[in-house]
């Protein structure tokens, strides 16, 4: 009997990773940046705040400190830009979050958001874990980025 579910489990495919080419088409259209990770958008005829899995970015809103609320506001700007100067834009969206936001996984031109926010040195990645103190992190820099 174990040697039969272990046969079964070594036939299973392991889950691919989504990407822009495989994700499923979506009904919401982003109407504005809220802030680095989170947009608003009309999904099925309803306002919806959208929140964009697979990064964090410093809060511009409940900011502990003023270089957090600056990079914050760099990283929404930076998230805007690249919304407004794309070709396509897919939010691919999940379950909501203890916010009532959708948690989504969002595509610009078919790179995962996360990604280019990560490398533009404006988030960092984030699962759901606990966030990291920007305050701290920023406290060593000499300057934050500029997006």
């Amino acid at each position: 009997m174990v040697l039969a579910f272990l046969f079964l489990s070594a036939c299973q495919e392991e889950p691919k990773k989504m990407t822009a080419a495989s994700a499923p088409p979506s009904s919401c259209d982003i109407i504005r940046v809220v802030d680095g990770d989170t947009v608003k958008a009309i999904c099925h005829g309803r306002e919806q705040n959208l929140r964009l899995l697979g990064f964090d970015t410093p809060e511009t809103f409940r900011s502990r400190c003023p270089d957090e609320k600056a990079l914050g506001k760099i990283a929404t700007n930076h998230l805007r830009k690249l919304i407004e100067n794309a070709q396509e834009v897919l939010p691919v969206t999940g379950r909501p979050d203890k916010y009532r936001r959708l948690l989504t996984r969002l595509y610009i031109d078919g790179r995962d958001v996360a990604e280019i926010m990560i490398e533009a040195g404006l988030a960092v990645p984030y699962h759901g874990e606990k966030r990291i103190n920007w305050c701290d992190r920023l406290a060593g820099r000499k300057q934050v980025p500029l997006g």
